[in-house]
């Protein structure tokens, strides 16, 4: 009696794109973990061995990526960013790449509205 009860969320974080990874100088060298966070909004993997973005091409509901201080020399194609249609901040800073057609697929990112270079 008089006891005030929470809601019950009808919908779980994962189904909600709430979905956090952050593993900052973890010493981790791939993202095939995280492929099937799907639903995942924001991830930070800075200060890592990683080489490559693409095992994150199905997590349509990306809006944050922070990649910044790893090993990355090249960026996925057009299609890749296409696909992650929410896509709005892109951290790169501190890695190797060096040619500007190693970032030309960042064309197919539609909504990308900072980029970190």
């Amino acid at each position: 009696r008089g006891q005030v009860r929470p809601k019950k969320d009808p919908k779980p974080a994962q189904d909600r794109g709430a979905e956090v990874v952050c593993k900052t100088g973890a010493g981790i060298n791939t993202l095939e973990p995280y492929r099937a966070l799907r639903r995942c909004a924001f991830v930070n993997v800075s200060g890592n061995d990683l080489s490559t973005i693409e095992p994150l091409r199905f997590m349509h509901g990306l809006r944050l990526l922070d990649v910044s201080f790893n090993m990355v020399h090249f960026l996925p194609d057009e299609l890749f960013f296409s696909r992650l249609e929410h896509l709005s901040s892109l951290i790169l800073c501190g890695n190797p790449i060096q040619k500007p057609s190693a970032i030309e697929g960042l064309a197919g990112a539609p909504v990308l509205r900072l980029l970190d270079l």
